[in-house]
């Protein structure tokens, strides 16, 4: 009997910690786990974010934030904060601008889209295959978009902005209310011209906003306030006509009142720009290359409202003829420049009208050291064999010089996070009227991965299909006069940072 209970004392304490070990373990992986991967297709993206927005994956019960061009996949929630606000690009196109402190659920199901809002107010765009959905005390509104339609939870009832088709085939249009399955038009004397609903614009301080709309004759009241219900009301304004206003950066809600009877509402969001600015190169520094450093490191500061950055590098200070001139997600690349004096801009380019950003034109200098030194030692190698072939006998054949391999430097590792492109370059040879370079994959056991000829004396290999992590091999030949020398090099390839996710463009 004693045994037993000691038994007993030892088993149960054992039971409950094994179970909370499982339990952490299980909230572990749900705080670090993303069902997202890479073999599950992608819905969309979020093409825009201002302040907080965040996901929950649909087998996950933790909320993590999103940034700008991160994926979503079918049945992620999605919501965001208190005077914030996203943009979700579906794949087909169709556009979700989500209101603050809304939440949505993204269902795919036989190639149709079902956004279905949770809470807040929503406006799609763009949206011709997409069903905008709500449940409201266990009663299901749907409707078909017909154009840019705005979808509001008001609590007891759902308000629809725009055409769009309902369930029961019946079409609606305006500003319709939808409570307990019945439709009723709210009539609406106004009509609102500027801003319009959603209307965005981007300035460096405060923005002078126009009111322009239509009414019933007589004094209207303008009212501007922080939220969609108009509880928190920033300004009123008693007007026979249109009007302007000058506010800070913020998210408004704007509508009209003239003999009891009301506007919709219209949001409107005027967003503060930050300039982004380089970083390096300094304006008009020297840049020595050398066989440890044998890029030129270009460096600029992030922007919020980015979904990519488009940098020009010209040898003329118009841009004009750019040697780069290319789109990255990251903030900064080393680029494979030669000696010379070089000129740079990098611009931000936002998802929204209105919201690039670009840097002061730059300019730096570039001075190849490598390449002195190998002239050196081939000048003092040309001497020794000039001797040799004096004492050497008259009737020997004629022969061609290998060529001095110079990048990639023997041994050297490339990484190729930070390259777009491997500019292979050797000591052109005199009397050499062609090059055959030849790339050979070390790792899988120098297999020839590629060829080509060139009669200059460098190659940029631009085919990065071909390559991979570890240690390859490559070769020059030099061939003139029925005459040829050939050079061999080695170099190892690594990767430190993973891919940049797939640009979205927008529309």
């Amino acid at each position: 009997m004693m045994l037993k209970i000691k038994l007993n004392e030892l088993l149960i304490p054992g039971i409950c910690g094994l179970i909370a070990v499982l339990i952490s373990v299980s909230l572990y992986a749900d705080l670090t786990g993303r069902s997202g991967s890479s073999t599950e297709e992608a819905v969309g993206f979020i093409t825009y974010r201002y302040r907080v927005a965040q996901r929950r994956y649909a087998s996950r019960v933790i909320w993590e934030d999103v940034e700008q061009k991160d994926r979503v996949f079918n049945q992620d929630s999605i919501r965001t904060d208190d005077r914030s606000e996203a943009i979700i690009t579906l794949s087909d196109g169709a556009k979700i601008e989500m209101d603050p402190q809304s939440m949505i659920v993204l269902i795919v199901r036989d190639k149709e889209t079902i956004i279905e809002t949770r809470q807040g107010s929503v406006l799609v765009r763009d949206a011709a295959g997409v069903q905008l959905k709500a449940d409201i005390d266990g009663k299901t509104t749907t409707v078909r978009p017909e154009g840019d339609v705005r979808f509001t939870l008001h609590g007891s009832f759902v308000e629809v902005q725009g055409s769009a088709i309902r369930a029961d085939g019946s079409r609606i249009k305006g500003t319709t209310q939808i409570r307990d399955a019945k439709a009723s038009e709210i009539q609406n004397p106004f009509r609102m011209d500027s801003p319009g609903d959603n209307f965005r614009v981007f300035v460096t301080d405060s923005a002078e906003i126009s009111f322009s709309w239509e009414g019933p004759p007589g004094q209207h009241t303008l009212e501007i306030s922080n939220d969609r219900n108009g509880q928190d009301v920033i300004r009123t304004e008693k007007t026979r006509g249109n009007t302007s206003v000058k506010l800070p950066e913020g998210i408004y809600y704007w509508r009209l009142k003239a003999n009891d009877q009301t506007s919709p509402v219209h949001k409107f969001r005027i967003i503060k720009k930050i300039g982004i600015e380089t970083i390096t190169p300094a304006p008009g520094s020297l840049i020595r290359l050398s066989d440890a450093a044998p890029y030129v490191p270009l460096r600029w500061t992030d922007s919020r409202l980015a979904v990519r950055y488009r940098v020009r590098v010209s040898h003329k200070a118009d841009l004009s003829e750019p040697l780069i001139e290319k789109d990255l997600l990251r903030t900064g690349f080393s680029a494979p420049l030669g000696a010379g004096k070089y000129y740079w801009k990098v611009e931000a380019v936002g998802a929204l009208t209105g919201s690039n950003t670009e840097t002061a034109l730059q300019d730096f200098t570039v001075e190849d050291t490598r390449n002195s030194r190998v002239e050196e030692k081939a000048a003092a190698d040309d001497s020794q064999k000039d001797k040799a072939a004096a004492n050497a006998n008259q009737d020997e054949k004629p022969t061609i010089v290998p060529p001095a391999l110079l990048f990639p430097a023997n041994g050297q590792q490339l990484d190729m996070a930070l390259l777009d492109a491997i500019p292979f370059q050797w000591r052109p040879v005199p009397d050499a009227e062609r090059y055959t370079i030849v790339l050979y994959n070390g790792t899988a056991g120098r297999t020839e991965v590629f060829r080509t000829e060139t009669t200059q004396p460098g190659f940029a290999l631009r085919d990065l299909s071909v390559l991979d992590t570890g240690t390859f091999y490559w070769e020059v030949e030099a061939r003139g006069k029925g005459l040829s020398a050939k050079s061999q090099g080695v170099f190892t390839i690594v990767l430190s940072a993973q891919p940049d996710k797939p640009t979205l463009r927008p529309q």
